[in-house]
């Protein structure tokens, strides 16, 4: 579920912060730039695993600021395609079923991915697997057990950078801006539609 990724990037240090040890300067720079925040094509970033290098300080002209190169190692959430995760049904719609792992909440299993036999109530908001005599609903805050299925990624359009071999380049990291909310900038599909699989309690 959690991987960790090599990066290199170049780390501005305003004035305010020539005061504090560089690497701690560095350290406070890169997890305001890369904690909760989605790298494309890499994942969402969790914390700071590694600093590897640090670079001398530059100063630009007419900036002010100390610019630094450094490589370091970031802990990533990625589950790989397959993965069996286990998370809350965070809400229900025509369109499947949402879920949540608490740090992480862009979870879809589409109504095609649910237990066959599994029909949306719209009156009550839910979905429910009909499971021979037995109607099984699929209610919000339930545990629900699913398979990584696909990961879906918003693109922004970057300008691409050199970079040091083995690592992701600065640029190659997704808009800091806000995305529509409709459209999350990294998101991951889902299914529950095998043995084992939907709320864990018609397992147990």
């Amino acid at each position: 579920m959690f991987v960790l990724v090599k990066f290199s990037d170049s780390v501005r240090i305003a004035p305010a912060d020539f005061r504090k040890k560089l690497s701690d300067a560095v350290i406070d720079e890169l997890n305001k730039k890369y904690a909760n925040k989605v790298v494309k094509r890499v994942g969402l970033c969790i914390s700071l695993f590694e600093l590897h290098s640090v670079g001398d300080p530059l100063v630009v002209p007419a900036d002010g600021c100390t610019h630094v190169k450094v490589t370091f190692t970031y802990i990533v959430f990625r589950p790989f395609v397959g993965q069996i995760l286990s998370g809350r049904i965070k809400k229900c719609t025509p369109e499947g079923v949402f879920v949540t792992l608490g740090f992480f909440e862009d979870i879809l299993i589409p109504a095609d991915q649910l237990q066959e036999n599994t029909v949306f109530d719209h009156e009550e908001q839910v979905w429910v697997w009909n499971y021979f005599d037995n109607k099984l609903y699929m209610d919000v805050e339930n545990r629900i057990r699913f398979r990584i299925v696909e990961h879906v990624y918003f693109e922004q359009f970057k300008k691409p950078t050199a970079a040091t071999p083995g690592a992701f380049p600065a640029e190659e990291q997704a808009d800091t801006s806000e995305a529509a909310p409709t459209q999350p900038p990294f998101s991951l599909i889902a299914a529950a539609n095998q043995d084992g699989l939907g709320l864990e309690k018609w397992w147990q």
